[in-house]
């Protein structure tokens, strides 16, 4: 087979590690229904307490919603792994 490049791969080791300069995101969606749900979302929130609060509101507003789907959105990045030392 001459003629065809040859090429060699080495291995290299990542971590994947939550980015700590990114906040985390939060997101709401009432599931409560019969045949189907609500489906009402919240968005993209920043805190937990944000959360509850339009939880408060939907229910208030929508009598009989009490079940909700909740969603933790963060970044990760990619990083070399750490040599092992052993």
């Amino acid at each position: 087979m001459s003629g065809v490049p040859r090429a060699v791969f080495r291995f290299v080791a990542y971590d994947l590690v939550q980015d700590q300069t990114a906040e985390v995101v939060r997101s709401i969606m009432c599931v409560t229904g019969g045949d189907s749900d609500c489906g009402a979302t919240s968005g993209f929130v920043g805190s937990e307490d944000e959360c509850v609060e339009w939880i408060r509101r939907h229910a208030r507003d929508n009598p009989g919603h009490h079940r909700f789907q909740r969603a933790y959105v963060d970044y990760a990045v990619l990083v070399l792994a750490e040599k092992d030392s052993t």
